[in-house]
Parts: structure tokens; C-alpha cells; sequence
């Protein structure tokens, strides 16, 4: 949104999101010159076929995982799994692996390299626990006393990362490809 602001202020979105919606996967379609993006997501517990909407046929490029989808139908069929969300680009949109911010008094830098996410800030040594978690909420891995959390068997994707530092909890989001 801040890449391409215009996008969304005056760009065109059709939205297929009420409870008609709700078996076959929810959809936002954003139509703009600078910017077209096509969402999916199926917000149930069990996996689901949608028929997607894309604006043109083409390459378009799914945001969180960086992958590429071959477009031959505006459409096309899409295999969704329980809880899965797509957001795709007709524009590749580089999202940086890392995560540098402020969080209180201590500069924490968040960076994936080498199937871990590790945490460097001033006070990594008083780091009691790395937890990583979806965006739906679930815990998937917790590491303790450590400034490093394995994510080689997470799927590509946009987590969150709770920090425990002493008595101190910050949650910073993380891109893991």
C-alpha cells in the first residue's frame, strides 16, 4: 500500500467477501493503473476450490511467497488449503527478508539467512524464548535461550515473531522464503 498509494485511493475493487463467499474462498479484485492485485482466501477448515477473478491474463506474482503464476484464464481455477490467503501482483513487489525496527529502548534487528531466523539487538544474550507464529494465530515453533529460531521447514510466508527479552515480550512480523 505505500509502494503504490494511488492504487488504493483511486483504484476500482470488487469485492466478493459476505457469507455467499464463505465455501468457495473470498475474493478483493483492485483494478488501477499502477497496480493490480487479485486477493483469495478460504477462511474455513477445510480446503476449497475458488474460481478466481484476475483483472488480465499474464505472469502475476503471489506477494507472500514470491512465486510465480502463469495466468491463462482471468478465471482460472485456484486449489485453496484451510486457512490459506494469496494475494497476488501483476508486478513483482520486493519485500526485504528483514525486519529492522525500535522496539522501547533496545534496537532490535530481525534478519532470515540460512533456514534461521535470528534476532541481534543489545540485549540477545537475556533472550529467553523465540516463538513463531501464523498470522491465524497458531504457535508453529518456540525456541528457548537462544537469539536464533530454525524456520528450514516453514513454508514461504509472513509470520510473527515473539520476542522474549527478560520480563520484556515484543512481536515483530518476519517474511520467511
Amino acid at each position: 500500500r505505500k509502494l503504490y498509494p494511488e492504487a488504493f485511493t483511486a483504484g476500482n475493487f470488487a469485492l466478493s467477501i459476505d457469507e455467499s463467499h464463505w465455501d468457495n474462498g473470498r475474493k478483493i479484485k483492485l483494478t488501477h493503473n499502477d497496480l493490480n492485485m487479485f486477493v483469495a482466501g478460504n477462511f474455513r477448515a477445510t480446503n476449497t476450490t475458488t474460481t478466481a477473478d484476475f483483472p488480465s491474463t499474464g505472469t502475476w506474482y503471489e506477494l507472500l511467497t514470491d512465486q510465480e503464476l502463469n495466468v491463462t484464464s482471468t478465471n482460472m481455477q485456484l486449489s485453496l488449503a484451510a486457512g490459506e490467503v494469496r494475494v497476488y501482483t501483476d508486478r513483482k513487489i520486493n519485500i526485504p527478508n528483514s525486519i529492522s525496527t525500535t522496539a522501547s529502548d533496545d534496537a532490535l534487528f530481525i534478519y532470515h539467512a540460512g533456514g534461521l531466523v535470528s534476532v541481534v539487538s543489545p540485549d540477545s544474550h537475556n533472550i529467553t524464548a523465540l516463538s513463531l507464529y501464523s498470522l491465524q494465530g497458531s504457535l508453529l515453533k518456540t525456541a528457548f535461550n537462544t537469539s536464533a529460531i530454525n524456520v528450514s521447514d516453514v513454508p514461504g510466508g509472513l509470520y510473527l515473531l515473539e520476542i522474549r527479552i527478560g520480563d520484556k515480550q515484543v512481536v515483530k512480523k518476519v517474511v520467511i522464503r
